[in-house]
């Protein structure tokens, strides 16, 4: 086999960001890895993020907790469900994340956010789910772009017809969020 082209992604770099945060006796300590590749989508140059997890660790008057005891107070102390407190948690730590990078979709204009979905979408095939729904696939950068803005994963796990699992953003979501950043550019 000849190697005819070989594409280096220089810009492809893994990052390990600490976000503390307190509010009355509560310290968190939100720990974000993952990776970060600068994309050019028609003139757009965008840092997007891939794979983002955050690891919390909690501290109660500045003495650390494990994290199934904290868990497990917070559960029974405020009878409400730890995921919803940990979710709400990574999206403050993504929103502080989106901040510290230059051309990340938080830094960037909605008319540059519309420009970069509207040219990512060229790139997105279109799946139609076991309910008739039609779904964009391969959506990762859209999510991302669209997280910036709404604070929220817009991509949801679905099945095909026959079974085949997907990731993606239903299509009339897309154009909503699209008309929508259409608004916001006119405000800019």
């Amino acid at each position: 086999m000849k190697i005819t082209k070989v594409v280096k992604n220089p810009d492809y770099v893994r990052f390990n960001i600490d976000i503390e945060m307190e509010q009355e006796g509560l310290k968190v300590i939100s720990t974000i890895t993952g990776g970060v590749i600068k994309k050019d989508f028609n003139g757009v140059t965008l840092q997007l993020f891939e794979d983002p997890e955050c690891d919390f660790e909690f501290y109660l008057f500045n003495k650390k907790t494990s994290y199934l005891g904290f868990k497990d107070l917070y559960t029974k102390l405020f009878n409400a469900d730890f995921c919803d407190f940990t979710e709400e948690l990574h999206e403050i730590s993504m929103r502080e994340l989106y901040k510290n990078y230059k051309y990340s979709p938080a830094n960037t204009s909605n008319k540059d956010k519309l420009i970069a979905i509207k040219a990512n979408l060229l790139d997105c095939p279109k799946v139609v789910s076991r309910d008739g729904d039609v779904y964009y696939t391969r959506t990762y950068y859209i999510s991302d772009i669209l997280r910036s803005i709404y604070s929220k994963n817009s991509a949801v796990a679905f099945k095909d017809k026959s079974g085949v699992s997907y990731y993606g953003i239903k299509v009339e979501e897309v154009k909503d969020f699209i008309k929508r950043l259409k608004d916001l550019t006119l405000q800019d």
